[in-house]
């Protein structure tokens, strides 16, 4: 879980980001940065605290001698030209290991591209060796990101926790960006409800078809034990994955019966219970559905 989550630009994107950052319970405390509407996003319980500007912020963080050491993401969700100005505030106002990570949510990233080219060309022809740290800093732990939501009502009172869900997020790192940046901003984008749905439904999944295969060996007489179960149904899996036949078709009987062969089953009977199995796993559900 993120210590402090801080969106500048409270809006439908922004509002939206902190609403399911608290309904998802992604970071213990949750900042917004607004000068139209501070106080307003506080008042309904978007954030946690607000402040009209990252100056601001930035100031009374500076006076939290305590809370130095905290995982803090920066969300700037304002416009293109928005967010490269704000660029500039966090080199000059900010500790160079102040932000754990950094990202847009500009639709286009000419400006921002372009604004760190600037700052980049500024500070190397300087001699300030701490504006050379939080640049670095700032690179190390930026990553551009792009949700395709949207609505067409705006500001702060149209948000929604669910305004990503479903939906695509391209995530673009610099090649400066440090693996964990990249890897803490993707895990804010993460449906968690789809993906939880998505390994429940694949467990469940698996459970039945390796049932099945209990079920279909115990028909000729033989039972599978755990064990051999597990271990042929795993390893046949696996290898069905490589792309050479559809389906893992030929591949999965060839790893299926010499397994459980080796686990001390007959070998004809195996055969038969593995062929009989693939029929009614693999080309059943073919034929009724081309039916």
């Amino acid at each position: 879980m993120i210590d402090e989550l801080v969106i500048v630009g409270v809006g439908l994107i922004g509002g939206s980001m902190a609403r399911a950052a608290r309904q998802h319970g992604l970071a213990k405390r949750i900042v917004g940065v607004d000068q139209r509407a501070a106080a307003v996003i506080l008042d309904m319980g978007l954030v946690d605290e607000s402040f009209e500007s990252l100056k601001a912020y930035g100031k009374a963080r500076h006076h939290d001698k305590g809370d130095q050491q905290a995982q803090r993401v920066l969300v700037m969700a304002v416009p293109p030209t928005a967010c490269a100005a704000l660029l500039a505030d966090v080199i000059d106002d900010f500790g160079s290991h102040f932000w754990t990570a950094v990202t847009d949510v500009s639709s286009t990233k000419h400006a921002v591209v372009d604004a760190i080219d600037a700052l980049r060309r500024t500070i190397a022809a300087g001699e300030d060796h701490q504006a050379q740290k939080r640049l670095a800093h700032l690179l190390g732990s930026y990553v551009s990101s792009h949700p395709m939501a949207g609505s067409e009502l705006n500001g702060p009172s149209a948000s929604r926790a669910d305004l990503f869900v479903g939906a695509r997020v391209f995530v673009s790192d610099w090649p400066e960006t440090h693996e964990s940046a990249t890897a803490l901003i993707e895990g804010l984008w993460l449906d968690r409800a789809m993906l939880t749905k998505v390994i429940v439904y694949a467990t469940a999944n698996w459970l039945i078809d390796a049932a099945s295969l209990w079920v279909f060996m115990r028909a000729f007489g033989e039972s599978l034990s755990p064990v051999t179960l597990i271990v042929s149904f795993g390893l046949a899996n696996v290898l069905s994955v490589i792309p050479i036949t559809p389906g893992g078709l030929g591949i999965v009987e060839g790893v299926y019966i010499p397994t459980i062969v080796g686990f001390g089953l007959d070998r004809s009977t195996a055969t038969v219970g593995i062929l009989t199995y693939r029929i009614a796993q693999f080309w059943l559900p073919i034929v009724i559905v081309s039916a």
